[in-house]
């Protein structure tokens, strides 16, 4: 059985992970520019596939990244708490939904297994959103 440190272990090695392509400038400064193209609170479902592709062309994502990032279980709950596809044009507000999940994932599931995936997810949007404001500071 995974342990809580355990978890936090796991999330803090995948956070090393997409924090290495920080190190390398170049990569960091083109994976910079795609997410500049997008807007992680306001995209289509098609967007997020497209910028998940174009992450895991830069080299920023992994495969199991890129199927993190681009999980359809994100897709944010409608008022009645049924999941519900949006239609692949319709603009969500992914990283509220990801936050959401999270500090349900963390305050609700005993199971460890549901807590780390969503840490190594929210590492994965952290990392992403720091990356993407670099362009603004620039």
């Amino acid at each position: 059985p995974m342990t809580k440190q355990s978890s936090v272990g796991a999330s803090g090695l995948f956070a090393k992970q997409l924090q290495a392509v920080t190190a390398n400038t170049d990569k960091s400064d083109r994976v910079s520019a795609i997410l500049q193209k997008y807007d992680l609170n306001n995209i289509s479902w098609n967007d997020i596939q497209k910028l998940g592709k174009q992450l895991f062309d830069a080299g920023a994502l992994d495969g199991n990244q890129l199927a993190d990032f681009t999980a359809p279980y994100f897709i944010p709950p409608a008022v009645d708490g049924r999941r519900q596809q949006p239609s692949p044009d319709d603009k969500i507000d992914y990283l509220s939904s990801i936050s959401a999940l999270y500090d349900y994932t963390k305050n609700t599931q005993n199971d460890p297994r549901s807590t780390t995936q969503m840490e190594r997810v929210k590492a994965l949007f952290d990392t992403l959103v720091s990356l993407s404001r670099r362009g603004d500071s620039a």
